[in-house]
C-alpha cells in the first residue's frame, strides 16, 4: 500500500482549482490528500501546523498580488517544502521568480484537457515530489507513485 501525499494547493479561482482537482481524478490518482484554501495568510496557518509534500501556488492571491513577493514569502514559510507555481498569470517575468521553483501555466495544462496534457501535468507534480526528496528517493520512490 503507498503512502498518502498531502498537497496544499493555494488557489483563490474556484474555477482554477476544480481543474487541478478534475486533472488528478482523470489521471486516476488516488494516493493523494489535495487541501485547497484561498489566501497566502491561510497558507501560513495550515504550514505552521501540518507537513505537506507538495505546494501548489498561484501566482497573484488576494493578500499577494506581486508574483515575485508571493514566491519569496512562500518559499520562507515552506522551509523544504517543494513549490510548484501554477498559474495563468499574463506578463510574470519568469526569471525573476526563485530558482527554487517549478513554474507551470495553467493554459498548457486546462486549455482543451486532454488525457496526454492530464499526465504531463501529474507528471510534474510527481517530479516536483520527488526532486525535493531526492536523498531519500532510492528508499521511498514506490510510496511516491502517483
Amino acid at each position: 500500500m503507498s503512502q498518502s501525499l498531502h498537497v496544499l494547493h493555494i488557489e483563490d479561482d474556484f474555477g482554477d482549482a476544480m481543474l487541478l482537482q478534475h486533472a488528478l481524478y482523470d489521471a486516476s490518482v488516488d494516493n493523494l490528500n489535495l487541501e485547497v484554501i484561498r489566501t497566502l495568510r491561510d497558507a501560513y496557518s495550515r504550514l505552521s501546523k501540518k507537513h505537506y509534500d507538495l505546494i501548489v501556488a498561484d501566482l497573484r492571491l488576494p493578500d499577494s498580488v506581486d508574483p515575485k513577493g508571493t514566491v519569496l514569502n512562500l518559499l520562507r514559510a515552506v522551509s523544504g517544502t517543494p513549490v510548484l507555481v501554477l498559474s495563468g498569470s499574463v506578463g510574470v517575468k519568469l526569471d525573476e521568480l526563485a530558482d527554487e521553483v517549478t513554474v507551470l501555466d495553467k493554459n498548457d495544462y486546462f486549455h482543451r484537457r486532454t488525457p496526454t496534457k492530464t499526465q504531463a501535468l501529474v507528471s510534474r507534480l510527481k517530479v516536483a515530489i520527488l526532486g525535493s526528496q531526492a536523498a531519500s528517493a532510492e528508499e521511498g520512490a514506490d510510496a511516491l507513485i502517483l
